[in-house]
């Protein structure tokens, strides 16, 4: 809703955007100001208000992967009675976690022409639902894959519990290793760029935490030094190829991934199969539920059927023939003195 003075400000407050026009009351009721009395400013809040919602399921999706990720990694080593040391933990969510989602929302609308599509709007539709569980069953499908191949080397030794809660294995090793690098792959994948966001080469902030991190994640599966074994409580391979092995499945990770959320739920779902199936829950706008009670309700309303409202403009008469002097009424309105002529 656009409006410049005191009669619009209901219609300001009500609206999902207001915009006022002018300095006037109407700008205390809307929570835009247009700087130019104009509705010039429009396609940029709808820019901006589509990049903060992009970014706001980008971050939620985020958040809730990292979630599942992290719980999947300590189920998968409570299987053999381990689990993530302390140190692995505040890496975590401290380094990684924390650090991207500080810079997460920073990149800016697109500067380019509105797109006619709009973004999701739902939480609960299908195509966030599928993304989510699509990026949790590749993060938990490598995971056990590193669990498993790191068994097959003839350096392997099985942990053993112990009440000293000591949970340096090999397993740690391998489990820890590919989920560091799957909270960088998730902040990659759910950082959309157009056409409503600008690319995320362009949050320069997020760009060099991603390069820094991923840096530092090498660092600790390749050839980490002293402190950061004792620290993070790693049991370090004898030999460099089980390590490459796990920068393998990083990539492998990092193109599936990519290709699950661009290919099949973006493309496959959202624009060949989303117009067969529909959303899940489809939310429905509060003026098409009081429409839809407005049409059982044939009582709701004094106006008549039979009386159209009054009109006697030129216009209506040149149009439908019928003398301006004639006049239709609502019959809510008809006493016993009104002469009406029906039509």
């Amino acid at each position: 809703m656009c409006g410049d003075g005191a009669n619009d400000c209901g219609a300001l407050r009500a609206a999902h955007a207001g915009i006022s026009l002018s300095k006037t009351e109407s700008s205390i009721a809307s929570p835009f100001t247009a700087r130019e009395p104009n509705i010039s400013c429009v396609p940029r809040i709808i820019k901006e208000g589509r990049a903060a919602l992009t970014t706001s399921f980008g971050i939620f999706k985020f958040m809730i992967l990292y979630s599942l990720s992290e719980f999947w990694s300590t189920i998968l080593l409570y299987g053999i009675d381990s689990n993530l040391t302390d140190f692995e933990f505040l890496f975590i969510d401290m380094a990684l976690v924390v650090n991207f989602a500080c810079f997460f929302g920073r990149n800016k609308a697109d500067e380019g022409v509105l797109s006619k599509s709009v973004p999701q709007n739902s939480l609960m539709a299908v195509i966030p639902i599928c993304s989510m569980l699509s990026q949790a069953f590749v993060a938990i499908l490598f995971q056990c894959i590193s669990f498993n191949l790191v068994q097959k080397f003839s350096w392997f030794v099985p942990y053993k519990y112990n009440n000293d809660l000591d949970y340096t294995s090999f397993e740690n090793y391998a489990v820890f290793s590919v989920s560091m690098f799957q909270y960088i792959i998730f902040v990659i994948v759910f950082s959309k760029g157009k056409p409503y966001r600008t690319p995320i080469y362009k949050n320069v902030y997020l760009t060099l935490s991603l390069i820094i991190m991923t840096f530092v994640c090498v660092y600790i599966v390749i050839a980490p030094g002293e402190w950061v074994v004792s620290l993070l409580e790693l049991k370090l391979p004898p030999k460099l190829d089980f390590p490459s092995v796990v920068l393998g499945l990083v990539v492998v990770n990092f193109l599936t991934s990519f290709f699950v959320e661009t290919f099949l739920v973006e493309y496959i779902i959202l624009k060949k199969l989303k117009p067969w199936f529909g959303e899940i829950e489809k939310r429905e706008k509060r003026y098409d539920k009081v429409y839809a009670e407005l049409q059982k309700d044939v009582e709701w309303s004094l106006l008549s059927e039979k009386y159209p409202m009054i009109s006697s403009s030129p216009s209506f008469e040149s149009f439908s023939g019928i003398p301006a002097k004639t006049c239709f009424v609502n019959e809510a309105f008809v006493d016993e003195d009104t002469v009406v002529t029906k039509l």
